[in-house]
């Protein structure tokens, strides 16, 4: 019975904090912009990746609360900001330097396109790149390590064969 319970406990763990295909799209497409800027790829952390799901679920929420408008920022109502994010899932590990990026989009996508998660990734990486201050920290050579995750909902968009997709991201990136 003890076994039974171990495994059912591991499994739910690790169903709760497991990466999705576009979580690790996104952190594919990171890493090749990083790399043809010159730059060492991010290695994958998981407590980073936890801080990050923490931060994106309370996205979501807010998102699915204000629809169809979009809600974004980097500060929520239990764990402040993403330092504390951090340390809470760490076990209040130390570090040396911490940067968060965030993202909200809504997007029209095909019903039946079967590439509608790397457009996501794409869209997410893209919106990151356009603006300067996100841009500059997923660039910065300081960071060794980021864990990122994404999630979304669909409504109807008033478009026969097209579904409003609304992608909320973030990545943190540590020293």
């Amino acid at each position: 019975m003890k076994n039974i319970i171990t495994t059912i406990l591991i499994m739910l763990s690790v169903s709760l904090f497991s990466q999705t295909k576009l979580d690790t799209l996104v952190f594919n497409k990171v890493n090749d912009y990083r790399v043809s800027m010159s730059l060492n790829p991010l290695k994958w952390e998981t407590t980073c990746f936890k801080a990050s799901k923490h931060h994106t679920s309370y996205l979501y929420r807010k998102n699915l609360a204000v629809w169809p408008n979009s809600f974004c920022g980097h500060s929520e109502d239990t764990l402040k900001d993403y330092s504390d994010r951090y340390k809470f899932y760490s076990n209040n590990k130390r570090f040396l330097h911490l940067g968060e990026v965030a993202q909200s989009i809504s997007k029209n996508y095909k019903v039946i396109d079967i590439d509608y998660l790397d457009k996501m990734a794409s869209s997410i990486v893209d919106a990151w790149k356009s603006s300067p201050k996100h841009n500059e920290l997923i660039l910065k050579t300081d960071f060794l390590f980021g864990g990122v995750n994404c999630q979304y909902f669909t409504k109807s968009c008033g478009i026969n064969t097209y579904l409003n997709y609304r992608i909320v991201a973030t990545m943190l990136l540590v020293k």
